[in-house]
């Protein structure tokens, strides 16, 4: 096709729908709202465009693929510096991108979390309900309970270590007193150690959906999953295997 060939070309709304790759009601729709402008309306009704408005389609297209609004659209197409107001249009939507971005990852992180913390093997565990849900959603996240593992880390790994020093300088030396020096400096930690963790979480309940924080005896002592642990509710007095969730 020549240039004159295209210069003259008319194109209905169905043959501009087949070029973009878009319906007929897609095309229609940006006339209704002014975006694209027809060049005549042949005696029949019929509204026809031409080059140009192919074109200005596939521009329109390519900007509400990006994202962008209908009248954002608008104003870089009738701006007489349409690349000025692209820039400047890029950058608040970079923006809100990166911003939605992080509160899908956020959302990603939650669902995660949730799918982990419902994941137990104890056979009595009662299946927990959107309440249930709901509650370990707004209690649990995996910065407070990283950071609780990460301090009883630090007090455990030390303790641990010191306990293998002392027992390789008595195989080597002979000398076995700082042996059960370690071992009791050891226990003393592990006390610190599961009073700070009693502290740092609290349990929900799968019968009456309340929380609770046991006492240290029943929690030394219960039967435990990775996620539960097999207590007594203070509430109702259900016996079972209750979710951890962090304080």
């Amino acid at each position: 096709m020549s240039m004159d060939d295209e210069t003259d070309s008319r194109y209905t709304t169905g043959n501009i729908a087949k070029l973009t790759g878009v319906s007929v009601r897609t095309v229609q729709y940006y006339d209704a709202k002014g975006l694209l402008i027809p060049n005549e309306i042949s005696d029949g009704g019929r509204r026809l465009y031409g080059t140009a408005e192919v074109e200005r389609m596939r521009v329109i297209l390519f900007l509400k693929g990006l994202g962008f609004k209908l009248e954002q659209i608008r104003s870089i197409l009738s701006d007489e510096r349409p690349e000025r107001v692209l820039v400047d249009l890029l950058d608040q939507q970079t923006a809100s991108l990166q911003s939605g971005i992080a509160e899908q990852k956020q959302r990603l992180d939650d669902c995660l979390q949730l799918r982990k913390a419902l994941t137990v093997s104890a056979s009595d565990f009662v299946s927990p309900t959107l309440t249930d849900m709901a509650t370990v959603m707004n209690t649990t996240t995996t910065h407070s309970l990283h950071t609780t593992y990460l301090v009883m880390l630090a007090i455990g790994l030390p303790a641990t270590l010191l306990q293998i020093v002392c027992l390789v300088i008595g195989v080597m030396t002979d000398v076995w007193w700082p042996l059960p020096v370690a071992v009791l400096l050891a226990i003393a930690l592990a006390v610190a150690a599961t009073k700070y963790y009693r502290s740092r979480v609290q349990y929900l309940c799968p019968a009456c959906h309340e929380t609770f924080q046991p006492g240290m005896r029943e929690f030394v002592f219960a039967a435990h999953t990775p996620k539960t642990r097999k207590l007594t509710c203070p509430h109702c007095g259900h016996r079972g295997h209750c979710m951890e969730l962090s304080i």
